[in-house]
């Protein structure tokens, strides 16, 4: 195993027996080391291939700067994310990121400086699948790093595996849970039933909003077959249309997006179900 560079005195660049660069982290690894040295196998704790194009000088600077333990508590996690979510790809990438992210939570919380997630219940709504593993994540970091991290923390990281999951950036992540938000408001505004959090009817058209937000923002909307379809449940479902109009309104209005015929009805099922339970109960 040949020394590539050195990050720090804690960290280097190497290249394994097959010939994979790996990040290798532990106390004194890199100390008085240099291009093209053997590493001693025994002074690593934690090793990371470097894969593809993600760990970039900047990211390895960034790993270079961050405490050995904080590194291993992210490998960990990114592990019970891939067990729990059943994600293979972005791993070096959620791996570089929740390095940094929990390094500076680390920080922050010593200092008393915690930061209130005001999208938290959003979030456990949106992802719940998500912050279920990130809430495990949490007691992992607060035992491991000895700290005492609220859930606020928990909701933080949920983002980070929803953004590994979706294979889309934080930003289109948080946009999606926006439109989720806005368009529940409207429904609740019509007299829809969206207080039963654990409803079918309320499951289905917060997923359904998810991956409708994830076409229209991907440009991946359903191509218009027979228009004819929804002129019949214009007639069947009108007050369930209307409310998909408005909708459709919304995000034209907000982000100058005009939603399919066949997403219009797709959202007018949706939106009559959760009228129908509303007059049920």
């Amino acid at each position: 195993m040949k020394v590539i560079r050195i990050l720090s005195n804690n960290a280097v660049l190497f290249r394994n027996e097959t010939g994979e660069e790996c990040v290798a982290l532990g106390k004194g690894i890199g100390f008085n080391k240099k291009f093209g040295d053997e590493l001693d196998a025994s002074l690593i704790d934690n090793q990371f291939v470097k894969r593809g194009d993600s760990m970039t000088d900047t990211f390895l600077h960034i790993l270079s700067s961050i405490p050995p333990v904080c590194l291993s508590v992210a490998e960990d996690i990114v592990e019970l994310a891939r067990k729990e979510l059943r994600f293979d790809e972005n791993e070096e990438s959620l791996f570089l990121a929740l390095s940094d992210h929990i390094h500076y939570a680390v920080k922050r919380h010593k200092k008393g400086e915690e930061i209130k997630n005001l999208m938290l219940n959003d979030i456990k709504c949106f992802y719940g699948k998500e912050y279920a593993t990130a809430l495990k994540a949490l007691a992992l970091m607060n035992v491991r790093l000895k700290t005492t991290m609220p859930v606020d923390e928990a909701g933080f990281i949920a983002l980070h595996f929803a953004n590994a999951c979706n294979q889309s950036q934080m930003k289109e992540t948080m946009r999606s849970a926006k439109v989720i938000k806005d368009v529940l408001s409207i429904l609740e505004k019509n007299n829809c039933n969206i207080q039963q959090g654990n409803s079918l009817n309320y499951n289905r058209i917060v997923t359904h909003l998810k991956y409708l937000s994830i076409r229209v923002f991907g440009h991946g909307q359903t191509l218009e077959q027979d228009t004819s379809i929804y002129d019949e449940i214009l007639e069947k479902m009108p007050t369930a249309n209307s409310i998909a109009v408005e909708i459709d309104d919304y995000f034209r209005m907000s982000y100058e997006v005009k939603l399919t015929h066949d997403e219009k009805i797709f959202l007018t099922l949706h939106v009559n179900r959760l009228l129908q339970e509303k007059n049920s109960i």
